[in-house]
């Protein structure tokens, strides 16, 4: 009961969070902050309804936005930055239908659409207990819902370590895994329970 009523309070804050970006008051007596880039360290965790246990936690340094320059011209454009991405992804305890939700809210998202991502260190342990990780310098999500990772890429795990131009992150809903592409060719499915 006692981590029931921890995970609701957490949905709580988050759901008072987000209203206060999308419908900032000042009668609330507290200045409303309106944009990411206002918080440093910023941390958010999801806990498995049925577990109580951790399935995903992202955490990122900073969020900067940039102007794009091309020459002498500078664009009205606004990009995200953000720095230093961390994603911890347990499979074990994940929600599949929350996971894939939260997965599609992130990829409607507009901010986070044009956003890039420099470095991006994924932990990722499946539902065998394997436990993966992924980096690289750059990121960014396209067209698609993919999360593209390129620039000094690789995999490691149990001690093998594969370095890649390009590797692709994506949810497969048909077939409810989440894959990773390492090249054209080679594709890795992480079945979620």
């Amino acid at each position: 009961m006692k981590c029931y009523f921890h995970v609701n309070l957490c949905k709580f804050f988050l759901i008072l969070f987000f209203l206060n970006f999308k419908f900032p008051n000042k009668s609330w007596g507290v200045p409303p902050a309106r944009i990411l880039t206002d918080f440093e360290g910023l941390e958010t965790t999801l806990y498995s309804k049925d577990s109580s246990r951790a399935f995903l936690r992202v955490s990122y340094d900073r969020a900067e936005l940039k102007r794009p320059n091309f020459g002498f011209l500078k664009f009205g454009l606004s990009f995200l930055e953000v720095r230093n991405l961390h994603a911890y992804l347990d499979l074990r305890h994940a929600e599949p239908v929350e996971l894939i939700s939260k997965w599609n809210e992130l990829i409607e998202e507009k901010s986070i659409r044009y956003a890039t991502f420099e470095p991006v260190l994924i932990h990722l342990t499946d539902i065998m207990e394997n436990y993966y990780l992924l980096r690289a310098e750059k990121g960014k999500l396209d067209a698609e819902g993919k999360l593209v990772l390129w620039q000094n890429s690789f995999v490691e795990n149990q001690n093998n370590k594969q370095s890649f131009q390009k590797l692709t992150f994506f949810c497969n809903f048909a077939e409810n895994c989440l894959v990773l592409e390492k090249n054209k060719s080679e594709k890795v499915n992480f079945l979620m329970k």
